[in-house]
């Protein structure tokens, strides 16, 4: 897909890959940005961009995201829905609200922008492309967060799901980041694992939007950003067992590390 004069929405612009992908999409020539984020913090002044503050987790939000883009951009192009909420328990203090708050915001609003999407360009015939980050967990499992690791699988399964449902014209792309160095996303995720031990190198957010750009322009249907990554993906297909011992190996780990908490709290 040629990004060159397109007008781009991007949720989660506020920080990390969402951020990065505004600055790198921004210096393409003609392109109109929309960012997205709960807070304007970070969103630089711009002739090309123009911030927007929602909560993605309400329908009224999205709805008004989608008039407020028509209405300065005369429509979207690009819809790359980026934003996302983590939590962490599960059952020790976890309550209701909390696993629907997370589905709402992670799950239900990718698939209702998509919707959105669709809608906009039903009559249409010019190209147009919905990317969703997804995760590399969603494909390789660990221990921990099963609440948070189901919603990335649940987009996973309605991205593959939802291509059947895309006119010629439409794309629509799953990008599965893994490993983040910069801002220490995936330790502070991990509550203090070591980020090595996801398969392949770390990388930075400019990385990462640096490799979703090269994806979006080659209309991939998945976008793996760090290579190894997709390689380990593609062999626990053919291999189930290759993922089966890489998640058992990280809940070693985990378990390690909680005996080793648990023997710090009783010195």
């Amino acid at each position: 897909m040629n990004i060159r004069n397109k007008r781009i929405v991007i949720t989660g612009a506020t920080s990390g890959i969402g951020q990065q992908l505004m600055v790198q999409l921004s210096a393409y020539e003609g392109t109109k940005i929309i960012a997205v984020g709960r807070q304007m913090r970070n969103i630089p002044i711009a002739m090309n961009i123009i911030p927007f503050k929602a909560e993605l987790s309400q329908e009224q939000d999205i709805d008004a995201l989608f008039d407020f883009a028509i209405r300065e951009m005369g429509g979207i192009d690009i819809f790359i829905s980026n934003a996302g909420s983590f939590y962490f328990n599960t059952h020790e203090t976890a309550q209701w609200e909390d696993f629907e708050d997370l589905f709402k915001t992670n799950v239900l609003a990718s698939i209702y922008a998509t919707k959105k999407m669709l809608d906009l360009h039903e009559n249409t015939t010019e190209e147009f492309l919905v990317g969703i980050t997804v995760s590399g967990i969603a494909n390789l499992p660990y221990p921990g967060n099963p609440v948070y690791m189901g919603t990335k699988s649940a987009l996973d399964g309605f991205i593959k799901g939802a291509r059947f449902e895309f006119p010629p014209h439409g794309h629509i792309t799953g990008i599965y980041p893994m490993g983040i160095r910069h801002g220490s996303l995936w330790e502070d995720l991990l509550n203090g694992k070591k980020q090595n031990e996801f398969p392949g190198k770390a990388q930075t957010p400019q990385e990462i939007a640096r490799a979703i750009i090269r994806g979006i322009e080659k209309n991939r249907k998945s976008i793996y950003p760090n290579p190894v990554t997709r390689m380990v993906v593609y062999l626990s297909h053919v291999f189930p067992f290759v993922s089966d011992w890489y998640s058992n190996q990280l809940a070693k780990r985990e378990m390690e590390r909680k005996e080793s908490a648990a023997r710090e709290e009783m010195m």
